[in-house]
């Protein structure tokens, strides 16, 4: 039910039970009944704000965009939407997107289709290095080795990572939910089909992409390093630009986190493999599991 739904029929309910209290006490927990829906669709329409963090493709993406600019009321529901196509995504986005100041990329014929599980393999093989501090530079299997998990930890000989989750706004640092502060990711300028050079910003930017999330209190709704390298091909096949459609992403998480409490809890609750961990840094280590991706940071 959207909100638009829930605020039509809440008048007349709510007016009807306080009719019907002043009249004949009995009725009260009627009246308690017919309204908590009321309060429980309130909550649901509230869980579908941080849309950018579900979305995993190009037209998800514009999806959230235009729904957050109040022009998705004729779309159907995001994971709905998840299920067409590309090409019926698209058709489904024309007008809401012209509406909202969006030029849509249409579906490419000869658009190559990336399976995660390789765009996965290109990332873990180019992270064999710490990319962010020479000092640091060490094989992947030697790291892995060094390496176990520990209840809600990771402990490599004597470092311990801590499973880290969401934050709310009071503790995160000053500025952190300003318009100046920017994801920053730089644009790839080189060949698309250099898996070395494609590799290489994937690390770089999958990095940078990890800590800025990490500094807007949303460590425990970030993607896997394969669906970020799948949105890289997905984009970048569609002609859109990946540096800028992550800055709208951004923008549009920092401004739902300034007025939205998550929650802090964070916990293990499926099985890891160490395999499927990245070391993205000294301070960072990412691991990838079944619909949910987990950061460990350094303690």
């Amino acid at each position: 039910m959207s909100s638009k739904s829930i605020h039509r029929i809440e008048r007349p309910i709510i007016k009807q039970c306080n009719t019907s209290m002043l009249k004949r006490a009995s009725l009260n927990v009627f009246c308690i009944i017919m309204v908590l829906p009321l309060f429980i669709g309130a909550g649901t329409a509230l869980a579908k704000s941080f849309c950018f963090v579900k979305a995993e493709t190009y037209y998800e993406q514009v999806f959230c965009e235009v729904s957050s600019k109040g022009n998705g009321r004729s779309l159907p529901d995001f994971y709905d939407f998840r299920k067409n196509d590309p090409l019926i995504q698209a058709l489904l986005l024309k007008k809401p997107a012209a509406r909202s100041g969006i030029t849509l990329a249409m579906p490419r014929k000869n658009t190559k289709r990336i399976r995660n599980a390789i765009v996965k393999n290109s990332l873990e093989n180019s992270a064999k290095a710490s990319v962010n501090n020479e000092t640091h530079q060490r094989e992947e299997p030697s790291w892995r080795r060094d390496c176990e998990f520990d209840g809600n930890a990771i402990v490599c000989e004597t470092k311990r990572y801590v499973l880290t989750g969401n934050k709310n706004n009071n503790t995160l640092k000053e500025g952190a939910l300003s318009k100046g502060n920017r994801m920053g990711l730089a644009p790839y300028g080189k060949r698309l089909d250099s898996k070395a050079d494609v590799s290489d910003y994937l690390v770089l930017s999958y990095q940078r992409y990890i800590e800025k999330m990490l500094a807007i209190g949303l460590g425990g709704v970030t993607m896997s390093s394969g669906k970020f390298a799948f949105l890289f091909h997905d984009l970048t096949n569609r002609g859109v630009s990946f540096n800028e459609r992550f800055e709208t992403m951004y923008r549009h998480l920092i401004k739902d986190k300034k007025t939205i409490r998550v929650n802090e809890r964070a916990s293990v609750d499926r099985p890891l493999s160490m395999e499927r961990c990245l070391s993205l840094s000294d301070k960072i280590i990412t691991c990838a599991a079944t619909q949910k991706n987990f950061l460990f940071v350094r303690a």
